[in-house]
Order: structure tokens, then sequence, then C-alpha cells
């Protein structure tokens, strides 16, 4: 359909619909791909590099126990970017949903 409006549509406002399909495109690559744990953290591990955040320990001879690092500012920034790369998907996840959404009956031939 993209192609269609890019190529061979014959009204007013084409360029703009197939722009909008562009777009969900865009975002349901971009949620498939789910890359955005990764991309919060690229400053943080610019500066923290294969620093541990956390070690898993031996309890009781039986059971693994997570210990964090003490590095406040690490953890700190650590739990930021994991915030953020949950709002990030969240707000492609919605604009996704509500371009398809507004604009479904208008994208068929």
């Amino acid at each position: 359909m993209e192609y269609l409006f890019t190529h061979n549509a014959n009204f007013v406002g084409a360029d703009k619909v197939a722009h909008k399909i562009i777009i969900a495109k865009n975002l349901a690559k971009r949620l498939t791909e789910d890359n955005y744990l990764s991309n919060a953290l690229i400053d943080y591990e610019k500066i923290y590099g294969d620093k541990e955040l956390f070690t898993l320990e031996k309890y009781d001879n039986q059971y693994t126990k997570l210990a964090w690092t003490e590095d406040k500012r690490q953890l700190n920034m650590f739990s930021r970017a994991s915030k953020h790369s949950d709002n990030m998907h969240k707000q492609d996840r919605e604009m996704l949903f509500d371009l398809i959404k507004n604009n479904i009956e208008k994208w068929w031939d």
C-alpha cells in the first residue's frame, strides 16, 4: 500500500497517507526488533562497561542469591535507563496502534 500511495495514487494527500504507512511500518519494525533496553543503555555502557551490576551467590548451598552492586550511581543510571526503555516501548506501541486505529479504513484499496 505504501508503494501504491507513493507512486500510483491520484488524489490530493496521497503522499501524507504513504508517509503515515511508512511511520507505522517503522514503528512495527522497532517493536519487533525490541532493542529498547540496549539503546537506552548506550551511555551506561560507556561509563560502566563490563562492571557487574549484580552477582549471583550461593545461599544455603541450594539457592542463588542476587547481590546488587553497592555503587548507587550505577544502580540509579541503570534504573533510569530501564524506565526510559519501558517508556519508549510503550510510546511506540501506542503510536502504532493509534495510527492503525485511525487510518486502517483509508489504507486499503
